[in-house]
């Protein structure tokens, strides 16, 4: 969620969220058909395959310039028209509408792609992080949960965690974030002063039901977190 910024700075965040969305699905295929990453280029081959590229790549694109985040969407829409199986497409526009906050047709574009039979392996895990990322803009947490819990297993781990960190954190379900921050943890990356909060937001719980066995174990097991959290550099 974005701070009490100014409205254009907000949509100066949001603007610079499109760009990364979609610069690489407009700009990628762009340098590999026009044969960029080639020893030689021929630009007679060149000039015959960029004509080949959908225009609405460009009009998108000049939407983003212009800051007009609606017609970008509605230009790569166009695209995704002509090229209905399309991967990548699919997957970006879906991104840009809940970027805009149509996450409706976010949800609608993601739970298709999942039955297409092409996605499958990595693929499928991509297009269930996007879906469950929507249903959590949309307010429907309990079924962003259960997907991203589902995702523990694959590639998409580390980030489906961090979205149940913050998940839990806003119900302030502190044990399960605990749990959640633990397993976020490694030798380049700490959670260890989340941990130690968690456990104080417990102890303070323990207080107000009178349980002060439970809420010194949990002081106890905060400034032990907060013992192994690495010195500020």
């Amino acid at each position: 969620m974005l701070p009490n910024l100014p409205n254009s700075l907000k949509k100066a965040d949001m603007d610079n969220e499109l760009w990364i969305i979609l610069l690489p699905i407009i700009l990628l295929p762009v340098f590999f058909t026009m044969g960029w990453f080639a020893a030689r280029v021929d630009m007679k081959t060149v000039l015959k395959q960029a004509k080949s590229i959908p225009s609405g790549f460009y009009k998108s694109l000049d939407a983003l310039v212009d800051r007009n985040s609606g017609r970008a969407a509605r230009e790569l829409a166009e695209v995704v028209d002509g090229r209905p199986q399309s991967y990548d497409l699919n997957l970006t526009l879906g991104k840009l509408y809940r970027q805009r906050g149509e996450n409706d047709k976010a949800i609608n574009i993601h739970r298709t792609m999942l039955d297409s039979p092409d996605t499958v392996g990595e693929k499928r895990a991509r297009v269930l992080f996007e879906l469950a990322q929507n249903y959590q803009s949309a307010g429907l947490v309990d079924r962003a949960e259960q997907i991203f819990l589902g995702l523990q297993d694959g590639e998409m781990a580390r980030e489906a965690r961090q979205h149940l960190l913050n998940i839990y954190q806003q119900d302030r379900d502190w044990e399960k974030a605990v749990e959640t921050a633990q397993l976020l943890s490694h030798d380049e990356q700490t959670y260890q002063f989340e941990i130690a909060q968690f456990y104080c937001e417990l102890a303070q719980a323990a207080l107000f039901k009178s349980n002060f066995d439970a809420a010194r174990f949990n002081v106890g097991k905060a400034l032990e977190a907060n013992k192994n959290a690495p010195a500020p550099t």
